[in-house]
């Protein structure tokens, strides 16, 4: 027979499990497998990257470069590994342009190309489209450009917000030159 606090531990312990599924179930969504191109452990030196005022710096161009044209968006940079340095969404800016935006990002770096030439290239290279199609998280949509410094690619920026992806691309490359200047 169960008492009265042998009831309440057991209560207790399956919240405690209830809340350990949740917690591994919002991880795995927000960190779907694939999503980064490359994985690090916590352990090692810090990938190569701009470092967080150069990203902010280039994320804040890429969206005063969208809002000059009258476009509400969403700019995200990462660094080298995959890893989110800065995301800035416009007030206004829908949900979907935060994670299209990241999604970019990730692709232009993934495959070392802007998304716009990604487009373009896998219409005609099977082995890319094959790669690319393994990845639900990637995104072909003109807005990511990788970032270099010194020929060294860092990272890239992704920018989503804008009906024509073209908009996007040419907000991007407003960041582009935000961070190249300031790393000169």
């Amino acid at each position: 027979m169960l008492s009265l606090a042998n009831s309440a531990h057991i209560l207790k312990l399956r919240l405690l499990c209830r809340c350990a599924l949740c917690t591994i179930f919002i991880v795995s969504i927000a960190h779907p497998q694939g999503l980064l191109p490359y994985q690090r452990g916590n352990s090692g030196p810090a990938a190569p990257g701009p470092d967080l005022a150069k990203a902010l710096d280039a994320a804040r161009a890429a969206i005063a470069a969208c809002a000059a044209r009258g476009v509400v968006a969403s700019a995200s940079v990462v660094d080298s590994a995959g890893v989110l340095k800065v995301l800035l969404s416009a007030d206004g800016a829908p949900e979907l342009t935060v994670l299209s935006g990241q999604r970019k990002a990730i692709s232009a770096l993934a495959f070392n190309m802007p998304t716009s030439e990604l487009r373009r290239s896998l219409k005609s290279d099977q082995a890319l489209a094959e790669k690319f199609s393994s990845n639900p998280n990637y995104r072909d949509f003109p807005g990511g450009i990788p970032l270099y410094a010194h020929e060294m690619l860092i990272g890239a920026i992704g920018v989503s917000g804008a009906s024509n992806s073209d908009t996007d691309e040419l907000c991007a490359q407003e960041g582009v030159k935000a961070l190249a200047a300031a790393i000169k």
